[in-house]
């Protein structure tokens, strides 16, 4: 998958290739174009300012539009997709959604667009939460692993817009 090219990087050594320099991805949610600045979510209230999206105070006569995060929240279209399957009681549940929003608040305070669109509970056995990006799950599963063991599997779809994550207890 990664090649070797023959060009020089800038400290000497060959340049390295793989996934991330191919930019094929086809995200629908990702701009094509550079966005104006500075740029107010009119949702959120993220400000899209020195190329980034970032929390701070809207300027005057910033532009409203909506960032790709809430485009994904108003759409139902999650980046990733957290399973968590186990026996748990009530008040475990209750610890491993506290666990989850801690690891969500952690995350978005550096990346606005790193968010939880949803948790939802279809059974006693099974948890599913969805994301707005594909980094935030990672994080979450790495936390559950780390606070209750157990294993997570790691699944990018081949489009390479969308990570599911399976964790389970031991």
């Amino acid at each position: 998958m990664a090649k070797s090219s023959s060009q020089t990087g800038s400290r000497g050594g060959a340049r390295r290739w793989g996934r991330a320099q191919l930019d094929n991805r086809k995200d629908p949610y990702r701009p094509s174009k550079k966005m104006s600045q500075p740029t107010v979510c009119p949702d959120c209230g993220a400000v899209f300012h020195r190329g980034r999206w970032q929390w701070s105070a809207a300027p005057e006569g910033a532009i409203r539009t909506r960032c790709e995060a809430c485009r994904r929240i108003h759409d139902g279209f999650p980046a990733g997709i957290v399973t968590i399957t186990g026996e748990f009681t009530p008040a475990q549940a209750a610890e491993i959604e506290a666990l989850v929003r801690h690891e969500e608040k952690a995350e978005m305070a550096e990346h606005p667009l790193n968010r939880i669109m949803a948790i939802e509970r279809p059974n006693n056995l099974t948890m599913i939460i969805t994301t707005t990006d594909l980094h935030l799950p990672r994080r979450i599963a790495r936390g559950l692993k780390k606070a209750y063991g157990g294993r997570f599997d790691e699944h990018f779809e081949k489009d390479g817009d969308t990570v599911r994550i399976a964790w389970q207890t031991k």
